[in-house]
């Protein structure tokens, strides 16, 4: 994946911002490192899939009217990836909580010496917005079964995740009209160079990476459809999702949540493109388990064009969530009526 120019930074009057380049080219994939991964994440979602059939036999499986077992599967992945999603888009929400603990709730540790009406308001709002994004995500896969991953799509998602949030102001469903100085708690902070800005001085230091500005919007998000539909182009739909993800994130088109919709665009394009028959994938946990790593290829892209090394390592993400996928559903596999043979409710 030689060639590849993911953009430049660019001096403004008052900061840099990172302009990227197009991504709907040509892609000539020679390592066979990025082969070789490629063919065993593959394998990894094709053991997932047949699993996900043994479970789905002879019941409906469009999507909705799963069977009971495989339901409450579901629930507990899209809830997994819900509390991972929240969790690392409020990083700072709660100082010393474990993120990479099951992504499960908030530790109690990292409330030490808040008082405990205080504790209980933090509580019950980390509650409220992990529900509201479990249910942006249920409603984000119904959107996929009747809209093509499109500019379209991405706006929904946006939308469905901050109704009803505290971020409901924030031109929901819409892309930005603005500069944006990057999502707070974003895994994507601790970027390049520290924004010195004699303008807007609310604008903290440590927000380090500063996506394109406003008018580049619209050129970029195209571009990112052509890629997507672009029929001609031969690469595999692993690596295009990789690429995909990346590009969606260096864009940042809304003012806030934009690692959410990137994140949940990964589990669309897999069920979308057939390579996942059910929503059985918590990405968001393992990135947030390999932050500092996540940002490192990140990084290495924008700076370095080293968009191979970004691809092995949004594939060996992927390859992980798939795993832990097999050992969930490897799990309800012990739990058999001994007769019939059938899953146990």
């Amino acid at each position: 994946m030689r060639n590849f120019n993911s953009g430049n930074f660019v001096d403004r009057s008052c900061f840099r911002s990172f302009e990227p380049g197009l991504i709907d080219r040509e892609y000539l994939v020679e390592s066979e490192e990025v082969k070789k991964i490629v063919d065993q994440v593959d394998k990894l979602l094709k053991e997932l899939n047949g699993r996900i059939g043994e479970l789905e036999e002879n019941s409906d499986t469009s999507m909705g009217s799963f069977p009971a077992t495989l339901e409450s599967l579901v629930e507990k992945l899209l809830s997994q990836e819900a509390r991972a999603c929240f969790m690392i888009e409020n990083s700072g929400f709660l100082e010393g909580s474990e993120l990479a603990s099951e992504a499960g709730g908030v530790e109690s540790e990292a409330m030490g010496g808040v008082a405990s009406e205080e504790v209980s308001e933090m509580t019950n709002e980390v509650t409220r917005e992990v529900a509201n994004c479990l249910n942006a995500i249920k409603l984000s896969i119904i959107e996929i079964e009747k809209l093509p991953i499109s500019a379209r799509l991405i706006r929904n998602l946006h939308r469905h995740f901050l109704e009803g949030t505290k971020e409901a102001n924030k031109q929901p469903g819409e892309f930005r009209d603005s500069q944006s100085w990057g999502d707070v708690g974003s895994i994507l902070i601790d970027e390049s160079e520290p924004i010195s800005c004699n303008i807007d001085r609310s604008i903290p230091d440590e927000w380090r990476f500063v996506p394109p500005v406003e008018a580049s919007i619209k050129r970029l998000i195209s571009d990112l459809e052509n890629f997507i539909h672009n029929d001609k182009n031969t690469l595999d739909p692993l690596l295009k999702l990789a690429i995909l993800y990346y590009q969606l994130e260096t864009i940042q088109p809304f003012l806030v949540s934009n690692g959410k919709v990137a994140r949940m665009l990964i589990l669309l394009y897999l069920l979308d493109n057939q390579l996942l028959k059910a929503p059985l994938l918590a990405i968001s946990v393992q990135f947030m388990k390999e932050a500092q790593l996540y940002k490192k290829a990140i990084r290495g892209v924008r700076e370095h064009n080293d968009l191979e090394g970004w691809v092995l390592f949004f594939l060996k993400m992927l390859g992980e969530a798939t795993r832990e996928s097999i050992a969930t559903l490897s799990k309800t596999d012990i739990l058999r009526d001994p007769i019939t043979g059938t899953a146990c409710v």
